[in-house]
């Protein structure tokens, strides 16, 4: 959690302006975005489902491709999602690839 801290003034304009920027915190972070975590150098085969473990201690909301080193689509196997506190199953369709993953 990013932590906001208003300055104290009797300034409206600055007052108004701590108001929107609060607010903009308050959705980014309610968003789950940032609760994430970086996977790096995951190895895939453009066969076999990859069970990546995401270490949130809670089931994952969703994931991006943050790097990926060869032209692939990598997506979940909803068939193989059994465990969505734990894991991730995933597979890159298209060619073997390596990548890194935020998973929020």
């Amino acid at each position: 959690m990013i932590e906001y801290e208003r300055y104290r003034t009797p300034d409206g304009a600055l007052i108004r302006i701590q108001d929107k920027i609060e607010a903009f915190a308050e959705n980014l972070q309610g968003s789950g975005l940032l609760s994430g975590r970086l996977i790096r150098d995951i190895d895939f085969s453009s066969t076999v489902t990859k069970n990546v473990h995401h270490g949130l201690g809670r089931k994952y909301s969703g994931y991006l491709v943050v790097s990926v080193n060869a032209k692939a689509i990598i997506q979940v196997v909803d068939a193989d999602n059994l465990r969505p506190a734990e894991y991730i199953p995933l597979q890159s369709y298209g060619t073997a690839c390596t990548a890194s993953l935020w998973v929020f």
